[in-house]
């Protein structure tokens, strides 16, 4: 809960400073999105669990549970949690970056920088085990993908949907 406060705070502040503006709810990505957007979603979301399902079950031998990585569910509060957490940085990185990296950049480019600074933090996964390498391409890709949905859609909804099923999965492996 607290991560998901914390990643929320920039965007936060950035629809209270820019209040006024017309297009301030929008800049962050806060809409509902429509069923195409969400179907979009559900294709990404099967191609990017398959894939990270066979890099934690067949390419990695190590136990990615440990040191401050997601545990296993347990129960509804730690599935809720992995969704939070989920939610938080995509309302961030999706929100908050993107959407203002979309107005300035080029939309490939912006969605390009995005991804890299969504992966930044990704990199502290090989200071728990420098095996754990084979993570950070599926979670590159993952971001740019859900940064690509996000500025086709307008909505950082369906990202969130793609994140949950994403962090879901890591904790069942």
């Amino acid at each position: 809960m607290l991560e998901f406060l914390v990643l929320s705070l920039p965007t936060a502040v950035y629809l209270v400073v820019r209040r006024r503006a017309p297009d301030a709810v929008s800049v962050m990505g806060l809409r509902a999105g429509s069923s195409g957007d969400y179907a979009w979603a559900a294709v990404i979301a099967a191609g990017l669990a398959t894939v990270s399902w066979a890099v934690l079950t067949w390419g990695i031998d190590v136990d990615v549970h440990g040191a401050g990585m997601t545990g296993r569910i347990t129960g509804v509060v730690s599935g809720v949690a992995v969704v939070l957490r989920a939610a938080g940085e995509e309302v961030f990185f999706r929100g908050f970056v993107t959407g203002l990296l979309a107005r300035r950049l080029v939309s490939i480019l912006g969605n390009l920088v995005q991804a890299v600074v969504f992966l930044l933090p990704h990199l502290l996964l090989l200071l728990v085990d420098v095996r754990l390498w084979p993570i950070l391409p599926v979670q590159a890709v993952a971001g740019w993908l859900m940064g690509w949905l996000r500025l086709r859609h307008g909505s950082v909804l369906p990202a969130i949907g793609v994140h949950s099923v994403l962090n879901l999965v890591a904790t069942l492996g």
